[in-house]
């Protein structure tokens, strides 16, 4: 009798877990949906964000910059954004538009070379890099701030390669 009450007891349940998944499983996915307005909030994330530096006198390389970091930006000098979001992942294509809209309100000119953080050495990575190397050997007298999420791997991509290349010392 004890099998028949624990089956008994699991197809009770088992649909109404399924029921309550499904319903957190909706809630993730609208949650990641609106990542743009929650991002702010995320403290450990903000936690591990990298330094902002001057890496040559036109490029500083960093983190993703919030709206007031865009405006500091400006005072900084910087007239172009170099953006290695993705905007095929829909929370960085909602941070994307975010700072496109920061930036037009600043003045500043927003470039995205979006940059996998899967495979940092892939062929579609590599060829970013080197669209973001040609770009800014054409513009040399503009300063430009390049950053990632959270200002640590893709960015330290760029400026290895920038540095290889000669671009940055």
């Amino acid at each position: 009798m004890n099998n028949k009450s624990g089956l008994g007891k699991f197809l009770y349940f088992f649909p109404r877990l399924l029921l309550v998944a499904i319903f957190l499983g909706f809630v993730a996915l609208t949650a990641l949906s609106n990542f743009d307005v929650i991002e702010p909030l995320l403290f450990p994330l903000h936690a591990a964000q990298g330094k902002i530096r001057e890496v040559s006198p036109t490029i500083v390389i960093g983190h993703y910059p919030h709206g007031s970091k865009v405006r500091d930006l400006k005072k900084q000098g910087i007239v172009v954004d170099i953006c290695l979001l993705n905007p095929a992942l829909p929370q960085e294509r909602a941070l994307i538009e975010q700072l496109q809209r920061f930036a037009a309100r600043e003045g500043i000119e927003v470039k995205n070379f979006p940059l996998s953080y899967l495979n940092l050495g892939s062929a579609e990575n590599r060829k970013s890099v080197a669209q973001i190397v040609e770009f800014i050997r054409q513009n040399p007298g503009k300063k430009m701030y390049i950053h990632c999420y959270l200002g640590r791997h893709r960015v330290k991509v760029v400026e290895d390669e920038l540095r290889r290349l000669g671009v940055i010392r």
